[in-house]
């Protein structure tokens, strides 16, 4: 929720950084898979807002790898390919997350036939 209300706050730049920083203290001191993977979309989105597209990108890929890891493919797929469409888009990589959309479909599909089975 918090990460949320860091949106909120974006025309009062401080304010959206000290959210940010409390769902980081937060995912940090629960282990939390969804705070850990919202501080990782802030910080996607202070990279945006930096200009660091790059960074940004970068930080939505590892996003997508550490949901896997805490058991949330599925939502932190989702969430990293939102996040970085601003910054492919910008920097000529949009074709990029095509390929994962499609892959990331190809999974759920290859996982709804196994639990079928």
């Amino acid at each position: 929720m918090l990460d949320i209300l860091g949106g909120l706050f974006l025309a009062e730049r401080a304010r959206a950084e000290e959210i940010w920083a409390e769902t980081k203290v937060r995912a940090s001191r629960t282990n939390d898979p969804n705070l850990i993977i919202g501080s990782l979309q802030n910080d996607a989105i202070a990279a945006i807002l930096n200009g660091q597209l790059e960074e940004a990108v970068g930080v939505t890929d590892r996003m997508m790898v550490i949901g896997e890891d805490l058991g949330i493919p599925l939502a932190s797929r989702v969430l990293g390919i939102l996040s970085s469409v601003y910054s492919r888009l910008h920097l000529g990589t949009l074709v990029e997350i095509a390929d994962e959309v499609r892959e990331f479909f190809e999974r759920l599909q290859v996982s709804d036939s196994a639990a079928n089975q």
